[in-house]
């Protein structure tokens, strides 16, 4: 009797052990998917326990079903939820699908499929020993487990590292030591249960007692490891078991960061403010999630945060919150909690915020936002497959401005916008969207003439006599319409057809409409420069410079930045460089938008070195016309000796096909600038045997690849060669290569691996004004 008992105990220990670790972790944190993951597998890793004990007492027939659904289905299920833990643990892998994260931690078991097969090679067979029955298990067996636990062990630690990298480049402390562990932990577990399922010998050693498997316990030694990382190095600070329920159930938000700004830990709460699942906001900077009046740099975000400010939850709503933020020391790591508290605001005043928000303040009708989100909702509305967009603009508006009051026109775009509301059909949509502008979408349009009919009888009514204060005013409007989709399925290009078609309209004289086709794209472009004029954007200010980081790979630092330059036309909104960029250098204007763009430039390099920044060198794109201007070198001069920027922190980039156009004038260009102490790249760079030329024949610092080559890259070795090869020549002739459009992980993984020195893109950053671009380096996302 006591011999039973005493086997019981070797099987009843573990197991016991086991269930104690589960729920330690589960209680630990029991809304973190991370924890219940790992007390999933501890309780998951009893059962083969069961299973072993069970073997000594049930008929042979039972022998290989227990075997099976005790211990070898167990066992696969649980290297699964090792993968599964890995993934979660380094949280690198969330854009992911969730059919991808499902193959990748649940494939291995597709392989124990077999074992459901009458096959001769899985098979278990007993011995005695003494009283009790051994399990010996074919080798057929021992090699599918082993097999298994080989993928298994390999994907864990390819997660591990991966996730180790990204820690420690964000300093990471806690993290990264509980990656280590983990390592550790996996190895141990694997080695320890792979040579006692080869070589297990244990029934030698006892011949009364019964007890389990030598390698079964090497999940004892996974579970000690397991646990060690989530007790001791998770991310709850400062609050012990028995406080664990009050930061569960605080209606306080609260939120863990490290001195990077990246958040740590949170409570349920937090997750639930910001509308996102607990495990999708750690490892994120804190200054994600905050409205960008709020957002500050690096680990200053916590002192500097006001009393009250605003934060961005997944839905894109702005939600207003108390803070209040704590420092404290957690294992020599200083950490900074933050806590939220939302405002509940009234509900009635909210309305009228919204309604605010939403409308125009004269007419009542929705404003340009709203309109565009309408227009963006039939797009993907199936059941609008046909609408008008029409754009209404009325003709010499600011003359009546002028000549009567600010009251007469508030007065006649009231009249316009109920004459519109009244005559537009009722399934119709009316907006104000700019000063004079209003905007239609008019839906289920059957055929051309009804359009043409809509149209006429919305000019009819906007081109006669008003009154006001007793005085006459006779305006007319120009109007334009594109149709979706005949024309384009996309909001932006909607507007923009449109646009082009009331420019078009107004050019054939007042109280006219017309229909967008393709052929005004290009007149369109010449007339709206010529119209509005680039002089006359630069001096209104409607040019806005956006910088987009350079990083370095080696090191993840912040070294430059590339200033882009947008248009902010008044009631159109952003307009990017394509819009009119090729058009300006049609007509030359794209001379004065160069020199517009290298002064503010240098301007504001001054400004950051003035307020004690650190300045890193910004490039200028040269277009050509600016670069073979006679007076070039001698306005370069002009603006470092004006603004006494450090020259080293000017860097010029100039395209490829203008470096050929002439290339002793430009080996003489580059060489002055050069004397001068500004930094020099050549753009666009890899399309064959001129490029090979430019690298040996001209003094430049650095080259940036061609981007078509990054966009087949993951898919194209032919595309890798090349740039390999680029790289290889440049480094070779001691040139810098950047790549520019860097859009995913994938792709900058693969430049790293070919050795590429920076890189540029929305992978990282998109391009940032000069405000935020100084808070993205002091938040060291990459900084220095």
């Amino acid at each position: 009797m006591l011999i039973v008992v005493i086997s019981a105990l070797l099987y009843a220990i573990p197991m016991l052990l086991l269930i104690r670790m589960a729920l330690e972790v589960y209680r630990r944190n029991r809304y973190s998917s991370l924890n219940k993951i790992a007390a999933i597998s501890f309780l998951v890793a009893i059962i083969p326990y069961i299973g072993n004990f069970l073997i000594s007492w049930v008929p042979a027939s039972y022998t290989y079903p227990i075997v099976l659904g005790f211990m070898d289905f167990p066992s696969f299920f649980l290297m699964c939820f090792m993968v599964h833990f890995s993934l979660r643990l380094t949280g690198r892998f969330r854009r992911m699908s969730k059919i991808s994260v499902f193959l990748l931690c649940y494939g291995s078991l597709v392989p124990s499929v077999v074992l459901l097969l009458p096959l001769s090679w899985f098979s278990v067979d007993l011995i005695h020993q003494g009283p009790w029955e051994i399990d010996i298990w074919s080798r057929g067996l021992q090699f599918l487990t082993l097999g298994t636990s080989v993928y298994a062990m390999s994907i864990c630690l390819m997660l591990l590292l991966v996730g180790f990298r990204y820690v420690k480049r964000y300093d990471l402390q806690l993290k990264r030591k509980q990656i280590r562990i983990m390592c550790i932990g996996y190895v141990m577990t694997y080695f320890w249960g792979v040579f006692f399922s080869v070589f297990d010998e244990a029934h030698d050693l006892l011949n009364t007692i019964n007890y389990p498997d030598l390698a079964m316990l090497s999940m004892l030694w996974f579970g000690y490891f397991l646990r060690y990382a989530i007790m001791k190095y998770d991310f709850l600070p400062s609050i012990n078991q028995t406080y664990q329920m009050l930061y569960d159930l605080s209606p306080v938000s609260i939120i863990v960061v490290n001195q990077e700004g990246i958040i740590v830990d949170l409570n349920p709460q937090a997750a639930q403010l910001l509308e996102y699942l607990p495990n999708e906001l750690m490892l994120e900077p804190i200054g994600k999630f905050v409205g960008e009046e709020n957002t500050m740099s690096g680990g200053a975000y916590y002192q500097t945060l006001p009393v009250e400010c605003s934060v961005i939850t997944r839905t894109g709503k702005v939600k207003s919150v108390k803070t209040e933020s704590h420092d404290m020391i957690w294992r020599g790591d200083p950490l900074h909690y933050v806590l939220l508290t939302e405002i509940k605001k009234d509900v009635a005043a909210e309305d009228k915020v919204q309604y605010l928000v939403e409308h125009d303040a004269h007419t009542g009708l929705l404003n340009r936002g709203s309109f565009l989100d309408h227009l963006e909702n039939y797009l993907v509305n199936d059941s609008f497959q046909a609408f008008a967009v029409i754009l209404v603009d009325m003709d010499k508006f600011k003359q009546v401005d002028a000549a009567l009051g600010i009251g007469a026109g508030d007065s006649l775009l009231k009249q316009i916008a109920d004459l519109l509301k009244q005559t537009a059909p009722r399934r119709a949509l009316v907006s104000r969207i700019g000063e004079d502008e209003f905007a239609l979408i008019v839906p289920a349009i059957s055929d051309q003439q009804e359009l043409e009919s809509l149209a006429q009888s919305l000019l009819d009514v906007c081109n006669h006599l008003f009154v006001f204060d007793g005085k006459d005013l006779v305006v007319t409007a120009s109007m334009g319409i594109c149709l979706s989709p005949l024309h384009s399925k996309h909001a932006e290009d909607l507007m923009k057809y449109a646009d082009m078609a009331m420019y078009e309209a107004r050019s054939k004289g007042p109280g006219d409409f017309v229909i967008y086709e393709p052929s005004l794209r290009q007149v369109e472009q010449h007339r709206y420069l010529h119209s509005l004029g680039i002089k006359k954007g630069i001096d209104e200010e409607e040019f806005v410079l956006h910088y987009q980081p350079l990083i370095e790979m080696q090191t993840g630092y912040i070294i430059g930045a590339e200033a882009l330059i947008r248009w902010v036309r008044p009631g159109i909104g952003f307009l990017p460089p394509d819009a009119f960029m090729l058009a300006a250098e049609d007509d030359g204007s794209i001379l004065e938008i160069g020199y517009w763009v290298l002064n503010r430039v240098c301007e504001q390099l001054k400004v950051w070195e003035q307020e004690g920044l650190s300045t890193l060198p910004v490039s200028v794109n040269l277009s050509t016309r600016q670069f073979l201007d006679p007076h070039f070198l001698d306005r370069l001069a002009e603006v470092l000796e004006r603004t006494n920027v450090r020259p080293a922190h000017l860097c010029l980039e100039i395209k490829e096909q203008t470096a050929l156009l002439d290339v002793y004038l430009t080996c003489q260009i580059f060489e002055k600038i050069q004397e001068y102490g500004v930094k020099l790249n050549i753009d666009d760079v890899g399309s064959g045997f001129p490029s090979v030329f430019l690298l040996h024949k001209l003094p430049f610092d650095a080259v940036k690849l061609d981007p078509t080559f990054l966009r087949d890259m993951l898919k194209s070795e032919m595309d890798q060669a090349t740039i390999h090869r680029w790289i290889a020549l440049s480094h070779s002739l001691g040139k810098r290569v950047v790549a520019k459009g860097v859009e995913e992980f994938e792709q900058w993984e693969l430049l790293s691996q070919l050795g590429c020195d920076e890189i540029q893109g929305y992978f990282l950053s998109k391009p940032l004004d000069a405000g935020n671009i100084v808070r993205f380096m002091n938040q060291k996302l990459a900084s220095v």
